[in-house]
Parts: C-alpha cells; sequence; structure tokens
C-alpha cells in the first residue's frame, strides 16, 4: 500500500488536540519503503510552526525503533531546531523495545518504561551496561540528552570495547559516532 503525503493539516484550535491526517498515518510493517518517505516528510513539518512540530513528533514517536536511522541523519541538521527534536525523539526511540534486540536488553528496556522518573537514569545506565546492549543503543541513548552521568560514565569505560565490536561487525559508521563521541 503506497502512502501518500500530503500538505500538513492546519493547526488546532487553542486548547484542542492536533489531529493527524489520515494520509499521513504510519504505514503498515509490510511498506518498509514508505517509513524513510513518512519520516522525511516529517522532518520537513518539525521546521514548521509549533503546531506542525508537535504533529510530526507525535508521529515520529509512534514509529519508534523504525525512525532510528532517519533520527540519527536529522541529528546533523542544519535547522538547530529539528537537530534539538530529533536528539530527544533519538533517545527515546532507543529505549523501545525491538524484536532485533536480544532478549535481556528488551526486559531491561520495560523495566525502564515501568520505572520510577528519579530510577530512569540508572535503568539507562543498567541497560547501557548490559554485555549485550548494542553499541548503536548507548550511542542513540547518549544522543538523546537525558542519559546523565552514569550513562556517559558507563560509556567511557566500555568505549573501546563498544568501537572494537563495532569494527569487528563491519558497523563503520558506528565506530566513527564513537570516536568522534570520545573527542567531545
Amino acid at each position: 500500500q503506497d502512502t501518500k503525503i500530503t500538505k500538513p493539516a492546519e493547526p488546532a484550535s487553542a486548547g484542542a488536540p492536533a489531529t493527524i491526517p489520515a494520509t499521513m498515518s504510519a504505514p503498515p510493517a509490510t511498506a518498509r519503503v514508505a517509513v524513510p518517505l513518512l519520516v522525511e516528510a516529517l522532518q520537513k513539518q518539525l521546521g514548521g510552526n509549533e503546531a506542525e512540530r508537535q504533529q510530526a513528533m507525535a508521529q515520529l514517536a509512534t514509529l519508534g525503533r523504525k525512525a532510528l536511522p532517519m533520527l540519527r541523519s536529522l541529528v546533523r541538521a542544519d535547522d538547530p531546531e529539528i537537530a534539538r527534536r530529533a536528539r530527544y525523539l533519538l533517545g527515546q526511540a532507543a529505549l523501545t523495545p525491538g524484536p532485533e534486540l536480544p532478549a535481556s536488553v528488551n526486559a531491561e528496556l520495560k523495566a525502564y518504561a515501568s520505572a520510577a522518573p528519579d530510577q530512569k537514569p540508572a535503568v539507562r545506565a543498567k541497560i547501557a551496561a548490559a554485555r549485550d546492549t548494542p553499541p548503536t543503543m548507548v550511542l542513540d541513548l547518549l544522543a538523546g540528552g537525558d542519559g546523565g552521568w552514569q550513562l556517559r560514565e558507563v560509556f567511557s569505560q566500555r568505549r573501546a570495547a563498544f568501537y572494537q565490536a563495532a569494527v569487528l561487525a563491519g558497523d563503520l559508521p558506528t565506530a566513527e559516532r564513537i570516536g568522534r563521541r570520545a573527542g567531545q
């Protein structure tokens, strides 16, 4: 099924929730090609007025892990507002369980979802410290900006192991991200 991208919805009236046009709904899982197109359309909305930005944020949040590759590229957007919102969404999407993640990581992500707000930084650090947590996930959590000192400490301690794992897996973009992050 093709997904049409239409003009963004008019801003909702004050106090009313923004509506998402039917043509902007998330595509079915079988339409993998449509996800990047949807994210690209939503990127344009992220740079729009406040109502459009809120609508795009909600849509991107519903895509979860499917939006990770596009959010990683949006973090480097020229528009600082788009980059800031993409960093936030990247951190949130990284905390979403997914079938590609090890069961132990998914279990920790479920624990994170139910953790009290004051416990969330410690749970994020525990997720990052887990042996089978993918390096890309840790980088995404760090990019999200709310990792806290515990997460930065785990990354600092495991940076060499993350880099080596990325290189051995042939994931050179992740290895580059780790190297850039180490230089910050």
